[in-house]
C-alpha cells in the first residue's frame, strides 16, 4: 500500500522547475486556443509544421495529465476510496481516451466494479477495452479476457466462463498467467458438468506447464474429475 510522505519544504530549484511546468502547460493551451489566429500569419508549409507540432505536443500533454489522474486513482484505491477513485478513473477514459494511461484505466474501472460485485458494469468495461484496445498488448487483452470470464462465473455463467478463460490462454498462450487461465476454465467446466472438456484442459495445463505453480492443482482437479467420469459411466 503506497502510503502518504510528510510535506518537504520545496527548494529553489524544484519552485523554478515548478513555474516552468505550469507555464509551458499555459503556453500549450494558450497555442491550442488561438491556432486559427497564429496560421492567417504564416505560410502553407509552416502551417502544416506548426499542426504537426501541435499534435505530438497536445499527445504528450494529454499522456502526461492521464498519467497524474491515474496516480491519484490508484492512491485512492490504496486507501480503500473506491468511489472517488471510480470517479477519477471515468473522468480519464472520458476525457483523455487514446492515450496508454486511458487503457490502463479502463482495465483498472473494470476490475473496481468486478470488486465491487458490480460484474454488469465490469463486463461492459471489459468487453470495451477488447474491442478498442485489443490489438496494443497481449498480456493486457488476456487478462481483459479472463475478467470477462470472472463476470461470467460471478453470473452464475460457467460454460461461457470457460470459453473465455480458453481465449485468454490463446491470446496470450505463452505468458506467465497462461497456466492459470487453462486450470480456470477446467474448473469452470467441471462446474458446468462437462467433465470431458474439464479433464482434457487438466491434462494440458500437466503436459504443457508441467513446472507452473497451477499443476498440483490440475492434478488434483484431474482426479476429481476422473472420479466422477467413471462413476457416470459405471
Amino acid at each position: 500500500m503506497i502510503r502518504p510522505k510528510p510535506k518537504k519544504k520545496l527548494t529553489k530549484r524544484q519552485i523554478k522547475e515548478d513555474k516552468l511546468v505550469t507555464a509551458y502547460f499555459k503556453a500549450t493551451d494558450w497555442l491550442q486556443q488561438n491556432v486559427r489566429y497564429v496560421l492567417y500569419g504564416i505560410g502553407g508549409v509552416a502551417a502544416v509544421l506548426l499542426i504537426t507540432f501541435l499534435a505530438i505536443r497536445s499527445h504528450r500533454v494529454a499522456e502526461a495529465r492521464a498519467a497524474v489522474e491515474l496516480a491519484r486513482a490508484d492512491l485512492l484505491v490504496d486507501n480503500g476510496r473506491y468511489e472517488e477513485a471510480v470517479g477519477i478513473l471515468e473522468s480519464i477514459v472520458e476525457k483523455y481516451g487514446g492515450t496508454g494511461a486511458a487503457r490502463m484505466a479502463l482495465l483498472d474501472l473494470a476490475d473496481m466494479h468486478y470488486r465491487l460485485g458490480e460484474f454488469d458494469l465490469a463486463l461492459k468495461y471489459f468487453e470495451n477495452y477488447v474491442k478498442k484496445h485489443g490489438g496494443y498488448d497481449p498480456l493486457l487483452t488476456a487478462s481483459a479476457l479472463a475478467g470477462k470470464a470472472a463476470c461470467l462465473q460471478g453470473k452464475g455463467n460457467y460454460p461461457g466462463a470457460a470459453e473465455f478463460f480458453v481465449k485468454a490462454y490463446e491470446k496470450d498462450a505463452k505468458g506467465f498467467n497462461a497456466p492459470e487461465y487453462l486450470l480456470n476454465a477446467a474448473m469452470a467446466y467441471e462446474r458446468a458438468g462437462q467433465l470431458e472438456r474439464a479433464k482434457a484442459l487438466c491434462q494440458k495445463v500437466i503436459d504443457e506447464f508441467p513446472k507452473s505453480n497451477a499443476r498440483r492443482d490440475a492434478e488434483m482437479v484431474l482426479a476429481r474429475v476422473s472420479v466422477r467420469l467413471e462413476k457416470a459411466t459405471g
